[in-house]
Order: C-alpha cells, then structure tokens, then sequence
C-alpha cells in the first residue's frame, strides 16, 4: 500500500512586518477558491515551496523576504500507521522534525545541485517511499523532488498539454514520460529497471572487450604490467609512483580542509542559535516598551540613553545574525565543491592503486618475462578471456529473461488504461 501525505497546518510569520497566516487543512478534498490574484496559486505553491521545490521560488520571492519564518505540519500515513512531521523554511534554511526523531537541519538549499539539496531530496525519498528513476546522461539517477509532487500538480502556464514543463529542468531526462507514468502505473517498478539497464551495459562491456581482444591487445592491462616489470620500463613506474604519492598529499589536505570547514560550520550553527537566544531576551528587556529585569521583574527605567544603548544592542544582534548566516551559507558550498573534489581524487587514486598493487602482487621471474612476451602466450590468454566473456554473457541473458518484454509491458499498459478510464467514467 502507497503512502498518503496529509497537510494539516500552514504557520507564516514575518516578525520584520509583524504580519503572520495560519490556515487548517480537513481530512478529505479541500477547496480553495476566491477571485483572481487572491492567492489561490500562491498557497499551493508555498506548500511545494516548503519542500525544497525551488521553481516556484522565484514567483514567491517578492512575497516572502529573509525574514519570513513559514511553518508546515504533515503526517505521512502508512497502513494505518500515521507519522506526524513539521517543516520549517526560513530562506535558505530548512528545518525538519518527523515524530520523536531527532531535528534534521538544512542548510543552503536553494540550488538543486547542491550537498545540502542532495541530502534534503534524500531524507523525503525515504519518507514518501519515493523511489523513482530517471535516465540522465545515460545512467539511471534519482529522480528530482519536483516530480514527486507532478502528478498532483500541474502548473496553470502549460496545464496537461505539457506536464513536464510544469518545472524546469525535466526536459533533460531522456525517456522521461515512458519511465514517469510507468512508475505511477505500476507498470515497471524503478529496480527491476535500474538492474535490467545494468546488465545490459555490462553485457555490452563485455562485447565491446571481446571485440578488443579480437583486434587488438595494446589497450590490455597484461601488457600495461609487462612494461612496467620490464627494465627499461623502470622510469614509468617511477613515474607511477610520484604521481600516486602527490595525490594521496593532495587527498590528505582535501579530508583536512573538509573537517577544519566541518568544525567551523558547527561554531557558527552554535553561534547563531545563541544569537536568537539572546534577541528573544532583548524583547523582554526592552525599556522603550516597558521591559522588565529577568531576575526581579520590576520594570526597566526608560531615559534617552537607555533606549539608544538597547536600540544599538538589539540592532548590532540582527546584523550578527545576518553575517552569521551568510558564512553559513558560503561554508556550505565550499564544502559541497571540497567533497565532490575529494570523491573524484579517491576515484583516481584507487585506479592508479590497482595497477600498482596488480605490479607488485607476485615476484617477477624470467617465466613472468617470456609468458609477458611470447605471442603464443598472449593469443592463449586472449582465447581464454573471450572463453569467459562469452560465458559471463550467456549468464546475462538468462537474466535478462526474467524481465518483462515489450510485449509484456503494452499488455499492462492496456489493461492499466482502461481501468483509469473506468475511472474517470464512473466520475463524469
């Protein structure tokens, strides 16, 4: 059984403004009318808003400053099980709270490609049940957040014409509508898919290597180790080794830099909750509007001094908080570009590692030279690989045999039509 998602109150507050919204949502339809520009389509977009959708950022920006604090309560329904969760955005930042787990932050996920994006997209995929795959530069990746929600909302600017124009960006997956409605028709489910698209990229590996070994064997990793056992190879896996230490050196400063950053972000995150502590007993204390002393109560004196001292003091605090987020900000991305560096290094390094272990498995002995050189050895080599490249492709096709055909797929298409068609008849 899917899961149900039940919005139950909407909480927007602007403390610059003094203006706040609050609205409670029914079990069942809501209807939402009223005239035009009444904000009708901005209540909806507000609740993509709170999710981290940001295509409908930009028709909310005018609307919602920084200093707008929104609140969402959900509950996610399972079996009967219903799990309550709060959603708080404040700009770029994204507080989450689901049941009695602990609070989930966010920091800086206003760009859908970055870390933070990333782990907020993660952390709804296991919520939802969401497990959706889209075709993107021909590997199978995880669908956007926007079309969680695509089915259940369809921009008023393209309507049903063109549905995945409702947000940007969709147009980049390829076979996007055939992969899309599959997956809400319970046609193909997304890992049978992403293991049928794995076995026939390895399949395919495995008959462009046989196609190699049948032509040539320059680009073979026997002949890159046979060179470097050779003496007059000596210099190249010198060479070899200079470069693996630099990059292990420059991995090293990478993982530094990554926790140094790491430490800095917490004192901020740290600083800036004690900045919002010291703000809230700013109010209290206020003498222009008969504050109180926190100890004794008795009421504030209130002189020209006064007032100017505590305006000063609660300004210089809005100003710290201000900077303080904008380092968190900046932080954020510089430790989305460190990581996605240090992973891409690791990749290189593990590379340059397996040739280098491969070299120094075994001691080289003049059998190891004239097995490396003899051109029978290495046609026999060459049959045996093709032997088990054939071999490992005879297994992929009786694997693949296991998945749907075309044929299958147009059966439960059809059937699956004519149900939704039932459907809307029985509506009319």
């Amino acid at each position: 059984m899917s899961k149900i998602l039940k919005f139950n109150r909407l909480f927007i507050f602007s403390e610059k403004q003094q203006k706040c919204f609050y609205c409670e949502f029914k079990d069942g339809i809501n209807i939402i009318h009223g005239a035009n520009t009444s904000g009708k389509s901005t209540l909806i977009q507000t609740l993509l808003y709170m999710f981290g959708i940001n295509d409908v950022k930009r028709y909310l920006d005018s609307i919602y400053t920084s200093d707008f604090i929104l609140r969402l309560d959900i509950s996610v329904v399972n079996q009967d099980i219903e799990t309550s969760a709060s959603i708080i955005r404040n700009d770029g930042f994204i507080y989450i709270k689901i049941g009695n787990q602990p609070l989930v932050s966010f920091n800086g996920v206003t760009g859908n490609n970055s870390f933070e994006h990333g782990r907020l997209k993660s952390l709804f995929r296991e919520l939802f049940s969401f497990n959706l795959m889209l075709l993107h530069n021909n590997e199978y990746k995880e669908a956007s957040i926007e079309t969680m929600f695509l089915p259940y909302y369809i921009s008023q600017a393209v309507g049903w014409v063109s549905i995945r124009k409702t947000f940007d960006g969709l147009d980049f997956y390829k076979n996007f509508k055939e992969d899309f409605l599959d997956y809400y028709l319970d046609i193909n489910n997304s890992d049978d898919v992403i293991e049928k698209i794995k076995l026939e990229a390895e399949k395919k590996n495995l008959q462009i290597t046989k196609d190699i070994l049948e032509t040539t064997i320059q680009n073979e990793p026997e002949i890159i180790i046979a060179n470097l056992r050779s003496d007059n190879y000596k210099s190249k896996c010198t060479e070899y080794i200079i470069v693996f230490t630099e990059h292990e050196k420059q991995l090293q400063d990478y993982h530094r830099n990554f926790i140094k950053l790491c430490n800095k972000l917490e004192f901020l995150n740290i600083r800036l909750k004690t900045l919002n502590k010291i703000k809230t007993n700013q109010k209290t204390q206020n003498p222009i509007t008969h504050g109180s002393c926190p100890v004794c109560n008795q009421p504030l004196p209130l002189t020209i001094e006064t007032a100017y001292i505590y305006r000063q003091k609660f300004d210089d605090t809005e100003l710290e908080i201000k900077k303080i987020k904008e380092q968190i900000k900046q932080i954020t991305a510089n430790l989305d570009s460190i990581a996605k560096k240090r992973d891409e290094l690791s990749k290189e390094i593990e590379k340059e590692r397996s040739i280098l272990n491969k070299y120094s498995e075994k001691e080289v002995t003049m059998e190891d030279w004239i097995n490396d050189q003899a051109n029978e050895v290495l046609a026999a080599n060459i049959e045996s690989k093709k032997a088990t490249i054939l071999k490992s492709i005879d297994e992929i096709d009786k694997k693949l045999k296991k998945f749907k055909t075309v044929d299958d797929i147009e059966k439960k298409t059809i059937i699956n039509k004519k149900k939704i068609l039932s459907l809307f008849s029985s509506t009319i």
